[in-house]
């Protein structure tokens, strides 16, 4: 995998599923906090999807380096 490709994906995919967990887990805490006990399931589920997506991105991206290291192929530092 070229070094662009491994930028554009651990930016954007990634990236974005890393801020929209830390996002609803900020709601989680307000609809707590307000009591809002509709809203904590509505945006745990919301936040079960974007942790599920951080925690898979983090095995590929261990998995990729654990192959280029086994290959000794120089990889790019994200």
């Amino acid at each position: 995998m070229d070094a662009e490709t491994v930028h554009l994906h651990y930016t954007f995919p990634h990236g974005n599923a890393v801020k929209a967990a830390n996002k609803f887990q900020g709601k989680i805490r307000e609809a707590l906090d307000k009591g809002e006990f509709e809203n904590v399931d509505f945006y745990t589920k919301k936040l079960t999807l974007q942790s599920s997506s951080h925690i898979l991105h983090s095995i590929f991206w261990t998995n990729l380096s654990i192959q280029q290291k086994h290959l000794k192929v120089t990889c790019c530092v994200v």
